[in-house]
């Protein structure tokens, strides 16, 4: 065979080879999706045909929506930043999700929501304007209340005198409990009245009982003053009486009693009242009208008919209370206009005082005192001497001295005439009489 020859079936042998290689280049393409067959090919046909295919498998495969194409479609995430998640939901993970915050981070720009509110608190894992007072920077509203700016969070926030009582939603208003006015150096009551210019504001009464003596009476001003009526003691057990007398020591103040206002005092077994000490405002168990002239009293309801408690003098030494009779007083015994019927309460006085404040005329005695009416001829002593008449009548007052009497000594008073004395002689008017008593003579009532 000639050079020709060989030369041509070389050719044919490589170009055999290169369809083969062509022939497994496209199904590999079409299996694999490269152009492997492609690449192997030698000859031209071969290369051509080993692209063809395994550019045709190639370009048919990615096409085809297959694998990882799908998955990009249908899994896209929630959010790629923060301010993309919902206000409830603030925070944007690593994954794409949205979730409640964990920091202040996920809350940056938004309108002031600035604070992620941690823990079991109000709005828990959202943006919040506050989670504790610094975070409130407007003076109007300087404190935290449920994760807001509020005006107060206790009524001591609330400095306003109209607007004393912190609500619930943290705002300051009208109290409309004493609660609210606790500590309030313009009282500790709110007033609650309609219609009351001071509605809604602390006072520092709104009702009689607020108030303590000396200034038991609530005034129309919210402020505590002296008793004008009995409203204002009405309902204090120990103290139902106001006194409306101008006794300096009470007046004004709620007391137990008074000489005219004793009700409360009780009374005897037999339904007669218990009077009042008038001086000293307090109940006894004295009972009405039954001291007589020149009885020790402490209040003129305690004298008898006709009678007043006075307040006695001798001089100018006070020497107690006692009932003397008035000088107008009428009846069989009675003075009826003249006290010379009553001896040895002769003489009118129209100077003294009761102790309830009365200034009538009274009879007393002209020389003596009713203490020492009352013990002559009852009241022992120890002889006509300094010591012994000291022993009778007022103390400290020349106002009785002591007699021998049988077999021993009782007291006299001194006298002008028989109408000093008491009526011990009714056939001779001779009861007055000078007699010796020691180393003085002195005209004195002599004994039955």
């Amino acid at each position: 065979m000639g050079a020709g020859g060989e030369s041509g079936r070389d050719g044919g042998g490589d170009s055999g080879t290169g369809a083969a290689a062509g022939s497994v280049g496209r199904a590999g393409g079409a299996a694999a999706g490269v152009s492997d067959a492609g690449r192997a090919g030698a000859g031209a046909g071969g290369s051509t045909a080993g692209s063809d295919a395994g550019g045709s498998a190639a370009g048919s495969d990615p096409g085809s929506g297959g694998g990882s194409a799908e998955a990009g479609t249908s899994g896209s995430p929630d959010c790629t930043a923060d301010s993309e998640c919902a206000a409830n939901q603030p925070q944007c993970n690593a994954d794409g999700s949205c979730s409640a915050c964990t920091s202040d981070q996920a809350c940056e720009g938004r309108e002031g929501k600035s604070r992620c509110s941690l823990g079991l608190g109000a709005f828990p894992g959202q943006c919040v304007l506050c989670v504790e007072a610094s975070d409130c920077a407007d003076a109007a509203t300087p404190y935290c209340l449920e994760r807001a700016c509020v005006e107060c969070t206790t009524h001591t926030h609330c400095t306003d005198p109209s607007r004393p009582q912190c609500s619930g939603a943290g705002v300051c208003g009208g109290c409309t409990t004493d609660v609210a006015c606790d500590g309030r150096a313009q009282g500790t009551h709110c007033v609650t009245k309609d219609g009351d210019a001071s509605k809604g504001q602390c006072a520092g009464c709104t009702e009689h009982a607020h108030c303590e003596n000396p200034s038991p009476e609530c005034g129309a001003d919210h402020a505590c003053k002296t008793c004008t009526g009995k409203d204002a003691c009405s309902g204090r057990a120990a103290t139902p009486v106001c006194d409306v007398s101008s006794d300096a020591g009470f007046a004004g103040k709620c007391v137990a009693c008074t000489g005219t206002q004793y009700a409360g005092c009780g009374s005897a077994p037999g339904g007669s009242p218990f009077v009042c000490d008038s001086l000293a405002r307090t109940c006894t168990t004295e009972i009405k009208a039954s001291a007589l002239a020149c009885e020790a009293c402490v209040s003129d309801a305690q004298c008898a008919a006709g009678r007043v408690c006075m307040r006695t003098k001798f001089g100018a030494a006070e020497t107690g209370s006692y009932c003397l009779w008035t000088q107008d007083a009428a009846g069989s015994s009675a003075p009826n206009g003249n006290c010379g019927a009553v001896r040895p309460y002769i003489i009118g006085e129209n100077a003294w005082q009761s102790v309830d404040g009365a200034t009538p005329t009274v009879c007393k005695s002209r020389v003596s005192t009713c203490q020492g009416q009352s013990q002559f001829s009852g009241a022992s002593c120890s002889g006509p001497t300094p010591e012994g008449h000291a022993q009778c009548g007022a103390e400290g007052a020349a106002d009785a001295y002591c007699a021998p009497f049988l077999t021993g000594h009782v007291c006299t008073v001194p006298c002008v005439s028989f109408q000093d004395c008491k009526d011990t002689r009714p056939g001779d008017d001779m009861e007055c009489k000078q007699q010796t008593l020691g180393t003085i003579d002195v005209e004195v009532c002599q004994f039955q």
